[in-house]
């Protein structure tokens, strides 16, 4: 990307201040999760992440009540062609805000059930590419919701996430267990040999 606008850059170690009139991609993006002004940023790839226009922070450190964010289940915009305005991910999809002067690609890790612009239904062109979704929107400054998961499914997603932490929350208490019934055989039988 050619940058021939106003940018301004500046941070530290896990997190960095960006001020730009248009949208940019930072790159690496190692960490997969990303937090612009406090809040999970849904415009991430492994090629990097895709910043809205304005001034924003963005830092890859969770905050503690981040911890359970039931992110992996959320759909991401990959890549686009338009200024990233603003965007939200939800368990059920994505909202976001662009602007672009022809049309605007935007790619998807998820496949897009059904697209409103500016609050109406639309059938845009879409593509899929592997596990990625492509799909056209019209030029102009627009409002999108992109949903692509059903309220059934995320209930299906929200009983697997929590099946897979009663798992883990058992197999510590379980292993928590095995310590102490251990470390108390072995006391037991040094107090026994002792006197």
């Amino acid at each position: 990307m050619v940058l021939n606008r106003p940018l301004s850059v500046s941070g530290g170690h896990t997190g960095m201040d960006v001020n730009t009139s248009t949208s940019l991609v930072l790159t690496p993006a190692d960490d997969p999760l990303y937090y612009v002004d406090g809040h999970p940023w849904p415009a991430v790839s492994r090629d990097g992440v895709v910043m809205p226009t304005g001034e924003h922070s963005i830092s890859t450190e969770q905050s503690w009540w981040h911890f359970f964010d039931t992110d992996e289940f959320q759909a991401r915009i990959l890549t686009t062609t338009a200024d990233l305005a603003e965007a939200h991910a939800d368990t059920t999809g994505l909202t976001f805000q662009y602007r672009a002067p022809g049309r605007a690609v935007f790619i998807f890790n998820q496949e897009p059930n059904e697209i409103l612009v500016d609050g109406s239904a639309a059938t845009l062109p879409t593509d899929r590419n592997g596990t990625d979704w492509s799909v056209v929107f019209p030029s102009g400054e627009h409002h999108v919701r992109v949903a692509t998961n059903t309220k059934a499914g995320v209930a299906v997603d929200m009983v697997g996430w929590a099946s897979s932490w009663v798992i883990w929350a058992f197999g510590l208490l379980a292993t928590v267990l095995m310590v102490v019934i251990y470390l108390q055989v072995r006391l037991a039988r040094l107090i026994k040999r002792i006197g």
